[in-house]
């Protein structure tokens, strides 16, 4: 049927647990573990910051892609950071002692986040599949508003949840509008998380 189509596949990648000497994948920008079939975020660069600036902080910040959204927590961090900088004014590469400090540690503990896997196949053998249930969660602050949604699977012998996530920082401070993004955001999750488990 591809060949008909004129359809060449070719670079097939697959997991199992019995590989050996593999490789890892790369998937949307994500690292994939063929065998033990996780994804998570792509080598981060450790790199050694001297002088911190905000052209500094937003290239740092821009180097975690996920678009899945299980790092937002962590993404959030120097976006804040950078709006303490916006609202400060002052020039384009000062930033003050607090802000810098803060960003530091944040970009010293950033390598630990390629030590957190999620698993690819959220299903599992549907016969084992006892109850599956989807939870929704949103919140909001005068600094920013998330959602998450969660797929809750029963098996016979375990219990597995895997959720996607989305955080925004904002710049409103009256609370009431900041609930209203989060109740939108929440339901673009829910509507996006129907679409996927569809397919």
């Amino acid at each position: 049927m591809f060949s008909e189509a004129k359809f060449d596949l070719r670079g097939w990648e697959y997991s199992d647990p019995r590989l050996e000497n593999h490789h890892n994948a790369v998937v949307l920008g994500l690292t994939w573990d063929r065998k033990a079939d996780t994804l998570a975020v792509s080598s981060l660069k450790t790199v050694k910051v001297e002088v911190v600036t905000r052209r500094i902080m937003l290239s740092m910040a821009q180097q975690v892609f996920d678009p899945i959204g299980f790092t937002c927590p962590v993404s959030l961090s120097p976006k804040l950071l950078l709006q303490k900088c916006w609202e400060m004014e002052g020039e384009w590469d000062q930033v003050p002692e607090n802000v810098r400090n803060e960003f530091l540690r944040w970009l010293r503990d950033l390598p630990l986040l390629e030590e957190v896997k999620i698993p690819r196949w959220l299903r599992g053998v549907e016969d084992s599949v006892l109850n599956c249930s989807l939870h929704t969660f949103c919140d909001a602050s005068k600094s920013a508003y998330a959602a998450a949604v969660f797929v809750r699977t029963e098996y016979n012998s375990s219990l597995r949840s895997v959720g996607t996530s989305q955080i925004t920082s904002v710049t409103i401070q009256a609370i009431d509008y900041s609930k209203v993004g989060a109740a939108s955001c929440n339901d673009r999750r829910q509507v996006s998380s129907f679409g996927e488990d569809r397919d």
